[in-house]
């Protein structure tokens, strides 16, 4: 009996030794991906400026209104481009000359005090325009004068001025 009870005993502890290494082995196995994810968090804690989970998902939050802001942002420029081309092709249609100087001013074209506005700078700038345009004129014909004149002053070199004349 107690021979039997040895055996058994054995066996047992056999059982229980295999059990044992079995146990070992899983809680070896757990520790290693414990250590392992452990790690992965601080990487991730490091590589993304964050403390915990919560920080995470405020700065997913932002993320995402971002991403969602650079969408609508691309949309309403795609909108924005072809309202243009439409705008365009209306004005063409109009046989408006320049009609990209027409995009920029889309509200002179819904608001007559605006184009009166317009029209104003316009007629400032062509004002303007015409005094350069004297200006210049006035001096290029001082300056063949001058020439005329040295040309007549010295005969060796009013060919030459002639010359430069034509």
């Amino acid at each position: 009996m107690i021979f039997v009870e040895a055996n058994k005993n054995r066996s047992e502890m056999l059982q229980t030794k295999k059990c044992l290494s079995k146990a070992i082995g899983l809680l070896n196995k757990t520790k290693i991906k414990y250590v392992n994810t452990v790690s992965v968090l601080d990487y991730d804690r490091q590589k993304y400026r964050v403390k915990n989970a919560h920080d995470f998902e405020e700065l997913w939050g932002e993320y995402c209104k971002a991403k969602e802001y650079q969408r609508k942002f691309q949309e309403n420029t795609q909108l924005l481009s072809s309202s243009n081309d439409a705008m365009q092709q209306l004005l063409a249609g109009y046989q408006v000359v320049d009609t990209e100087v027409w995009l920029v001013q889309t509200y002179a074209i819904l608001d007559n005090r605006e184009m009166v506005e317009i029209r104003h700078e316009l007629n400032q700038r062509r004002g303007k325009l015409r005094e350069r345009i004297k200006y210049n004129t006035e001096n290029k014909e001082e300056f063949i004068h001058r020439l005329q004149n040295i040309g007549e002053l010295h005969e060796e070199w009013k060919s030459e001025i002639e010359k430069l004349l034509k």
